[in-house]
């Protein structure tokens, strides 16, 4: 298990306010309250409540709390942000049990993985969040059984997804930051394939990939679109694919379209028009009638 759902139908100390609230995904009874009692016996907050309760409520009303020392019912600490959800006491249980099934069907180093970066945040710059996004260790496989979860697909589902693209269950258990350009692209079609969608919107799918990737890749492509009857739109710079893999080519340039098959639009003449200047591309083994 990667995380811990705190239920609370009982008033929590500051200790528990600070610490656990900000740590864990917490569901609250109506019933329950929560109060800073340090200002009452004249203590300062500990267990860096003074870092924590800031942080989660903003400094005027974590300045209230500490030295107001009033209760906080558990409907405003959820308006405020400081725990999850609050629900009727008599959902309590069943709500928590839902969300650790949850959990447990879940991607759980991926999940492990976004609980630590997001308790980093508060302390961390913009690039070095980035950094940390770009090297986290979730794996292709999570990120393909957490979209399968969203769709209620199955294993089946993702190794027949994964197959279609030409990327083997084996392939994908690696983090995704160790894949190819190649690999990974093919590894987010497959991730739109699963739940059976008809239509498919890719931009740019072959930005990064080397020559040889670039070619399976509107390979791939070509033959979801045969195969499965998928509808597809294509967004590419790279006149020559467009060419020789569209059906229809819709060109936009500066308040300028046209529509139509590629031959047809894709002319020398046409665009140089869209364009405003002369435009040439090579198509190899053209067997278009």
């Amino acid at each position: 298990m990667i995380t811990t759902t705190v239920s609370m139908p009982f008033a929590w100390s500051a200790r528990n306010v600070e610490v656990k609230a900000s740590t864990y995904g917490a569901v609250a009874a109506k019933s329950a309250s929560f109060i800073q009692a340090f200002a009452k016996i004249g203590l300062l907050p500990d267990a860096g409540g003074t870092y924590f309760l800031p942080r989660l409520v903003g400094s005027a009303r974590a300045m209230g709390l500490a030295l107001l020392g009033e209760k906080l019912s558990a409907e405003q600490a959820a308006a405020w942000g400081l725990i999850w959800k609050c629900v009727d006491d008599g959902e309590l249980t069943s709500t928590v049990d839902a969300m650790l099934q949850h959990f447990a069907g879940a991607p759980t180093r991926g999940l492990a993985a976004t609980k630590r970066a997001l308790q980093q945040a508060a302390g961390n710059t913009l690039e070095a969040q980035l950094d940390i996004e770009r090297d986290l260790p979730i794996t292709g496989s999570d990120f393909l059984r957490a979209k399968a979860a969203v769709v209620r697909a199955s294993q089946v589902d993702i190794t027949n997804d994964l197959e279609l693209v030409g990327l083997k269950v084996e392939s994908v258990g690696k983090p995704i930051g160790a894949l190819s350009g190649g690999q990974f692209q093919r590894l987010l079609v497959a991730a739109a394939l699963i739940g059976h969608p008809t239509a498919l919107l890719l931009d740019e799918p072959t930005a990064g990939v080397d020559e040889p990737g670039q070619d399976t890749l509107n390979e791939t492509t070509e033959r979801l679109r045969k195969e499965r009857g998928l509808t597809i739109l294509f967004i590419s710079h790279d006149l020559s694919v467009v060419y020789q893999h569209a059906t229809n080519v819709l060109c936009l340039s500066r308040g300028h379209t046209c529509f139509g098959a590629p031959k047809s639009i894709l002319t020398p003449e046409l665009l140089a028009e869209l364009y405003g200047a002369p435009v040439a591309y090579h198509v190899h083994n053209d067997l278009r009638p």
